[in-house]
């Protein structure tokens, strides 16, 4: 058991290491700000200023800082799991609250590479992680028994499992790539293509992405492409 919690840490280190890494910067920790601020509104009664939202986004990514470092000498590494254990905890809240309420908003865990609107497997992941920290503070904090080998391969398993956490967007819209398309708003990046039928003042609107595609949902609402159009361009829209 001694090589699973090894595991176990190693993969909350090397999460909490990506989320930190993926924070650095002016524009990524200005959208992991930004994303701070519609959780708190999403769970708070009232609205919160940008100014309110970032001494909390500073205090979070402190926090995520500590847990790496507490979590390497074997003194405090049932600290640095804990602290983990209690922030994920704090993430599922706000995730949950964003979902119960209908808030479209990106987490923006990793930094800008996370920029998928909140959805359930987000806490199926921290569910994971919590089982992680648990499982790591379970286990002896000096591990000096256990064979190096065994010790290395466990280590490398939770490096892998730590990828495959923070890749998790990019892996399930490889898989569903138009439901990842069609929950993108003006906000997230894409703007709206407005179709008008009949010369009418009506018309739907459709995100940039899906009007451009044959087949898509633009067909669906009735946008016809231009004659002469080849199948795999970007139709022009007839008014």
């Amino acid at each position: 058991m001694d090589y699973v919690y090894f595991g176990c840490r190693c993969l909350i280190g090397a999460v909490f290491i990506a989320s930190v890494a993926g924070k650095t910067g002016n524009a990524s920790f200005r959208e992991f700000t930004r994303a701070t601020r519609t959780l708190l509104a999403a769970l708070l009664p009232r609205k919160v200023s940008r100014k309110a939202a970032q001494p909390v986004s500073v205090a979070v990514l402190a926090a995520e800082v500590s847990v790496p470092v507490m979590l390497a000498p074997a003194a405090t590494v049932r600290l640095g799991l804990g602290v983990a254990a209690v922030l994920l905890l704090g993430f599922g809240v706000f995730i949950a609250a964003a979902l119960k309420r209908g808030v479209n908003a990106s987490c923006r865990c990793f930094g800008t590479s996370s920029a998928a609107p909140l959805r359930k497997h987000h806490l199926f992941r921290n569910a994971l992680l919590i089982a992680a920290a648990l499982a790591g503070m379970a286990g002896p904090r000096d591990l000096g028994s256990a064979h190096t080998g065994g010790l290395v391969l466990a280590g490398g398993v939770g490096l892998v499992v730590a990828v495959l956490v923070a890749r998790m967007d990019d892996l399930i819209y490889l898989v569903t790539p138009w439901a990842g398309s069609a929950t993108l708003t003006p906000q997230e990046g894409t703007h709206d293509v407005h179709t008008h039928h009949g010369g009418g003042t009506g018309g739907s609107t459709l995100p940039t992405g899906l009007a451009a595609h044959p087949g898509s949902g633009a067909a669906a609402a009735g946008t016809r492409a231009a004659p002469g159009t080849s199948v795999g361009s970007r139709p022009r829209l007839l008014h």
